[in-house]
């Protein structure tokens, strides 16, 4: 009885891998009727001669019982599990384990009811560093870490492990100097090579540059390439962030000399697209190549002067609101109890509780923000500021001024969304600019009489003062070769087509030098109308303005005929009506049979609008925050990696 329990109790400490694997044996035991020839476990076991009721493994000489005297209860459950706990014996246990299965399918056995999974032979064994499963978890562990901007530590977390041994108990978790020191490097490496062999591929490109100081106090420089390819197909390419000691033009220019001839790139770059600055625009022009201001940053400057400049120093009524709206926000955020109002207040008129949002010098769009906010939560704030003294509401008449201004700055917000979208290029410039100034000039004739007039003429001068397009050969080029827009949405359209035709005339006497560099031909049937007058507004994005401009102008241009044969097909191209809006421009050239214009195309279609891919570099990569105590090298193989491992799948 004893020795019966006792067995019984060694059957519950076994693992639950080895009784899956016992309950396979007793399955065959009983189809086959037959118990020590039919288990392949008898090639690592003889009999006792002095005892058949034992068992002699021929790996180590240990006697190992057969489960009971008689013959009647011999099983191998005993055998199985000596080879289970034996680290020395782990090969036979997988051997006997295929043999097993070997024999139950030749013998057509259905192997769903007691088949084992590949986890039940492994027992408590590891994977190999080199097995190909360990390399695969390893992978898709380090691109977790790029993807989601976790440092190398997480790895060795202790949730993370607790996971791991859960769901692949078989994975030895590698520790954080591995993925930092061999992985990482690896896949980096693997992803260099690969963007190397997609900038082969490039005529020529764009770069956008951007400079960035991280919470550790390091500064870098992020460098991204835009290019269409052989085939029309547009790239974006991250390429380097490297730590830059000083913001000097001449640091600047020399790091991304090192850049280029890294990557073999020099003679591609045609254009760099940077902020305004003059750091920047001297180390563009040591490079002997464009520089394209960040139209972002145009905007974004645009709106800050409207806010603290035009608003708060020349117009008493709109500095007047602002203020109370900045002590509005101010008590709410500072008080407990206020807040505790404003919470109780949201739920009783039945709101989403939203806290209210404050205005940041430094942030373009953050009066816009406070004004929605405020105007969202008015009717809440009329219920909190009875209970509070201290607390000074917007009068009607105030309330009237915030939306009108809300509505002005709206126009400029949404405009900085869509420049800042990665797929937005230096052609959408001038058409969103254009949409602007329709919007802003039917708003001046509705908000003519009340206490706004004034900032908004303002606002609209602003505008146009930052935006001088005629004299820009890059938005008047980029805007003209998109088959989208090409001369339509230019005011005066006439003095367009002439400037057009010297700089295309330009380019194209650069790629083919065998062109005629006579230019002497102009538009017939140019107009000059000033901007169309656009209803309707405050309901239409400035995308559907657009839309709505372009449709107005679908009539066809004569030219005088052209002298060569690139004044024909510039001819050809400009006197038929621009494409639908919705029509891919890369698509447009696929099939397009202007052969010069269309290489000119492929470059200046790929010019983004402004340098937002080199800041969003910083965010997205985790460098403001999470990597900022990384050593450069490790900063710029993880960035890398995050913006280029689709290249890899």
């Amino acid at each position: 009885m004893r020795k019966k329990r006792k067995q019984i109790s060694g059957i519950d400490r076994a693992s639950e891998k080895t009784q899956e694997l016992i309950k396979v044996e007793s399955r065959r035991v009983q189809l086959f009727g037959r118990r020590v020839k039919m288990s392949s476990v008898w090639k690592y076991f003889s009999k006792d001669l002095t005892d058949v009721s034992k068992a002699k493994c021929n790996q180590c000489g240990k006697i190992v019982s057969r489960g009971g005297k008689v013959k009647s209860r011999f099983t191998t459950s005993n055998l199985i599990k000596h080879l289970a706990r034996c680290g020395a014996h782990q090969n036979m246990l997988k051997a006997v384990s295929l043999e097993s299965r070997i024999k139950i399918e030749n013998n057509s056995f259905d192997a769903t009811s007691c088949s084992l999974s590949k986890d039940a032979f492994n027992m408590n064994s590891k994977y190999d560093k080199n097995d190909r499963r360990a390399k695969e978890i390893n992978r898709a562990i380090g691109e977790m870490l790029c993807l989601n901007k976790l440092p190398y530590s997480f790895v060795e977390t202790e949730g993370f492990r607790v996971l791991m041994s859960k769901t692949c108990p078989e994975y030895e978790i590698p520790c954080g100097k591995f993925f930092a020191n061999t992985l990482i490097p690896d896949m980096y490496e693997e992803a260099e090579a690969k963007v190397s062999e997609i900038l082969n591929s490039a005529e020529e490109m764009c770069i956008t540059l951007d400079l960035w100081t991280s919470v550790g106090n390091s500064d870098y420089i992020s460098i991204t390439a835009h290019f269409h390819d052989r085939n029309f197909e547009k790239h974006y390419v991250f390429l380097e962030m490297m730590p830059c000691d000083t913001h000097s033009s001449q640091l600047i220019f020399e790091n991304l000399k090192a850049a280029f001839a890294k990557w073999n790139i020099s003679t591609k770059v045609k254009a760099v697209v940077t902020n305004s600055t003059a750091n920047m625009a001297e180390a563009v022009a040591k490079l002997d190549v464009l520089h394209v201001g960040c139209s972002a940053h145009l905007i974004q400057l645009v709106s800050l002067i409207i806010v603290v400049d035009q608003a708060i120093l020349n117009h008493p009524n709109v500095r007047k609101l602002l203020r109370i709206a900045n002590q509005l926000v101010g008590f709410f955020k500072h008080s407990t109890a206020g807040m505790k109002a404003l919470n109780e207040a949201q739920l009783s008129l039945g709101q989403k509780q939203k806290c209210l949002l404050q205005d940041e010098p430094t942030r373009s769009d953050s009066t816009f923000t406070m004004l929605q906010r405020l105007v969202e939560q008015k009717n809440v704030i009329a219920v909190v500021a009875n209970q509070f003294q201290q607390v000074t509401n917007l009068q009607a008449s105030e309330w009237v001024l915030a939306d009108n201004v809300l509505v002005i700055l709206s126009h400029f917000t949404e405009f900085a969304k869509e420049i800042s979208k990665r797929d937005t290029s230096l052609a959408d410039v001038w058409a969103l600019i254009h949409s602007l100034k329709a919007v802003l000039t039917n708003l001046q004739e509705k908000l003519e009489e009340q206490n706004v007039s004034g900032f908004l003429n303002d606002v609209h001068s602003e505008l146009v003062r930052r935006f001088p397009l005629v004299d820009s050969k890059a938005n008047i080029l980029a805007t003209v070769l998109d088959p989208r827009y090409k001369t339509s949405l230019f005011d005066d359209e006439a003095s367009i087509l002439i400037k057009c035709r010297e700089l295309i005339s330009e380019e194209i006497s650069l790629i083919v030098p065998a062109a005629d560099s006579k230019n002497n031909w102009s538009s017939l049937d140019a107009d000059a109308d000033e901007c169309e007058h656009v209803t309707e507004t405050r309901q239409l994005t400035l995308m559907q303005v657009t839309k709505r401009l372009l449709s107005q102008k679908t009539k066809n241009k004569r030219f005088a005929v052209g002298e060569t044969s690139i004044e024909l097909e510039l001819d050809d191209y400009l006197s038929t009506s621009p494409v639908g809006y919705d029509t891919s421009p890369a698509d447009f050239w696929k099939t397009s049979l202007h052969r010069n214009i269309k290489r000119l195309s492929k470059f200046w279609l790929s010019v983004p609008a402004g340098s937002i891919f080199s800041e969003q570099d910083y965010s997205q990569g985790g460098l403001a925050t999470d990597h900022c105590s990384l050593l450069p090298h490790h900063v710029n193989q993880l960035v890398f990696l995050k913006e280029n491992l689709r290249y890899l799948k």
